[in-house]
């Protein structure tokens, strides 16, 4: 074994000295000096061997790869960043978590995240790589929630930003709830009523799936179901209708925004608010701090700004911590890329918001022309949370309904679960005008169902739905809208006060 040892040795000092050259003159334990070393025929870092270079020098070695990235960035401006982010690429891919090395991982990833640069955005991605990882133990059961393994691996992530948010198990939350109804809170006793009369719901809807494929199989044709090969959504008309209520703000055209009932089968199911763009503008406060959420809201009234509503955006978690990449003004609030978030929603300085489709191979960014992977490239998450803090960017990420005027999420592959529901839909008229619409939809309904439901909402009215998002509801069920005089409106309404955000999507008008 020591032969072999000290072959791979000599295998890497011919190596350096074929990259160094001059190096080599002093000898094989000679300091590698970047003012004299040459490296030779890597246009790009084409043909690097990356791989040998990863497996013989420790990714934590700092100092090493210092010196590399240094003396590449002399020969071309950033070869030597990107040097770094191609090597740590590797380490990433190589790394092969377990229960057992997830301490020492989230070492390396503290030495990184003390240095600046490429090693500080290495580090937020070797951490979400391992906030991954945990949360999907801790939602298997492989680790225990209540173990103080699992709270000081928590503890030391969210001190650098990365927040693990796994999902509280149904039989949880009812046990949480069930104790405070014991103890006569009266939100948690509405919570479990509600819940339970949810779960009938949905299992009467299933029953009727069921019968619906037997029926279907038994008549082997039935004209108004699609078949398997079409697009499912294409189906017919939405069943929901919607009809004026009042509009508010009024702007050349008609109204800045606009509040209409959604109704299924004569029964009012939520309400659709029609905010035109660019009369109406966001803004979003990622912070958690109630007093510093505030701070913010009087800021934005001194400004001469006239709330139009505001309501939750991005989901959290038990600790009210953001679930997902969140950024707010610049600043990184979580750095994790969840993997089963696929929309990315840049709410921009003139007030607008962005979708990003992370579904897709790859997106752009304003300003930067080339083409990113967020999921699978670190250089393009670095460009990314480079771009976020030079443009002093605010970012959340949700779930993507739909994106490009075409519908994603799949009702065959989605959980049946009823619930309250709020969704935001970015679409565009045929004259070209933009409108954010607010889907409030209070009674319980599968996810999947209310998506496919209120695209063909817009689509029947020949909007162009350029993204579609789904906003939390659940414990941080907010939505408060107010009227021209600045008084809040009795309705729509969510059940839980602004004061108890853990982040909000603020509409105004300037």
């Amino acid at each position: 074994m020591r032969h072999v040892d000290f072959w791979f040795a000599g295998v890497l000092v011919v190596l350096l000295c074929f990259l160094v050259g001059e190096e080599c003159r002093a000898g094989a334990n000679a300091k590698f000096d970047p003012q004299v070393a040459r490296i030779r025929s890597f246009v790009d870092l084409a043909g690097f061997p990356f791989s040998l270079y990863t497996t013989t020098i420790s990714q934590s070695d700092i100092d090493t790869h210092e010196r590399y990235r240094r003396h590449l960035n002399n020969q071309q401006k950033w070869l030597g960043d990107k040097f770094i982010y191609k090597a740590f690429d590797l380490y990433n891919r190589n790394t092969h978590l377990s229960l057992a090395s997830v301490d020492k991982t989230i070492s390396i990833g503290e030495t990184l995240l003390t240095n600046s640069g490429p090693y500080r955005v290495a580090g937020y991605y070797l951490l979400g790589h391992v906030a991954r990882f945990v949360t999907a133990k801790a939602e298997d059961g492989s680790i225990d929630l209540k173990s103080q393994k699992f709270k000081s691996i928590k503890a030391r992530l969210h001190k650098n930003r990365v927040t693990i948010s796994p999902r509280q198990r149904s039989l949880d939350k009812v046990l949480k709830h069930g104790l405070k109804c014991v103890q006569y809170e009266a939100d948690s006793c509405s919570y479990l009523f509600k819940r339970t009369k949810d779960k009938i719901k949905s299992a009467i809807d299933q029953f009727k799936k069921k019968a619906l494929d037997i029926s279907v199989k038994l008549t082997e044709t039935v004209p108004w179901i699609p078949a398997l090969d079409q697009d499912w959504w294409e189906i017919s008309p939405s069943p929901l209708e919607l009809s004026n209520i009042a509009g508010q703000y009024p702007v050349h055209g008609g109204y800045a925004s606009h509040y209409l009932t959604l109704t299924r089968d004569e029964t009012r199911i939520g309400t659709a608010i029609w905010l035109k763009r660019p009369e109406v503008k966001a803004i979003y406060l990622a912070v958690s701090k109630r007093h510093v959420m505030k701070r913010r809201l009087v800021e934005l009234s001194r400004s001469g700004a006239r709330i139009v509503l505001r309501t939750t955006g991005g989901f959290s978690n038990a600790e009210k911590l953001p679930d997902g990449f969140t950024a707010d003004k610049g600043q990184i609030v979580n750095s994790v890329i969840l993997p089963d978030m696929d929309g990315l929603a840049l709410v921009q300085k003139d007030g607008g918001i962005r979708l990003v489709n992370l579904r897709e191979s790859d997106f752009t960014l304003p300003g930067i022309a080339a083409r990113l992977n967020l999921r699978r490239s670190l250089a393009d998450f670095a460009t990314f949370l480079n771009w976020v803090e030079l443009n002093q960017a605010t970012v959340f990420q949700s779930q993507l309904l739909a994106y490009g005027n075409t519908l994603l999420i799949d009702p065959r592959l989605t959980p049946s679960q009823m619930r309250e529901r709020r969704v935001l839909a970015l679409a565009r008229a045929p004259d070209g005008t933009l409108f954010h619409v607010l889907f409030d939809i209070f009674q319980s309904s599968n996810l999947a169902d209310i998506a496919a439901d209120l695209f063909a909402v817009l689509s029947h009215r020949r909007m162009k739905v350029e993204g579609m998002i789904n906003l939390d509801v659940g414990s941080y069920n907010i939505l408060e809208c107010f009227n021209e005089q600045g008084s809040q409106m009795a309705e729509p309404k969510g059940t839980v006060s602004s004061t108890n955000a853990t982040n909000l999507l603020v509409y105004f008008i300037q």
